[in-house]
């Protein structure tokens, strides 16, 4: 299946390797349901192949941003510390200290949080949905009206307050 700007659904590969920070805010007045605040930095592993303007050119992008949202365990229906999220935010790419693409993200997913030993790990996974919001002239009109989706899957561990 041919996607827009000639990207085959085979072209989809591991990109990057993702920095996240979470806090979470617990909300007394409903239970188990807290606010969530992220800042994120995402290193792409190899160079994006991109055609603009008729010519090939490699990027090799890195992204900054940030997420706030919702997280509500539903720990009461299953025996286990599952949860939801709903996600809106920011990204920003840049290339060789260009910025090329700011986008509004939204989007949510799911996890459960796993206490071992002495620690508490959570696993889980997030898609979020990209719509860039402005675009650099140099690129033309690449970006313009292109929302994509972004996979997120994640591991990690939670530090007590």
């Amino acid at each position: 299946m041919k996607a827009k700007y000639g990207v085959n659904a085979s072209d989809l590969n591991f990109q990057g390797i993702f920095v996240r920070a979470n806090i979470l805010q617990n909300l007394d007045f409903i239970k188990n349901g807290a606010v969530v605040g992220s800042f994120i930095y995402n290193s792409y592993i190899s160079p994006t192949k991109t055609i603009i303007e008729g010519k090939e050119i490699q990027l090799l992008p890195i992204e900054l941003g940030w997420t706030g949202g919702y997280r509500q365990s539903i720990k009461d229906i299953f025996s286990l510390d599952f949860y939801l999220e709903g996600n809106f935010g920011n990204f920003i790419r840049a290339t060789n200290r260009t910025i090329t693409k700011f986008s509004m993200v939204f989007g949510g997913g799911g996890g459960i949080t796993i206490p071992l030993q002495k620690n508490i790990f959570n696993i889980g996974m997030n898609i979020y949905f990209t719509m860039p919001v402005s675009f650099v002239d140099e690129y033309g009109n690449y970006f313009k009206d292109d929302i994509t989706p972004k996979y997120e899957i994640f591991i990690g561990i939670v530090f007590p307050r």
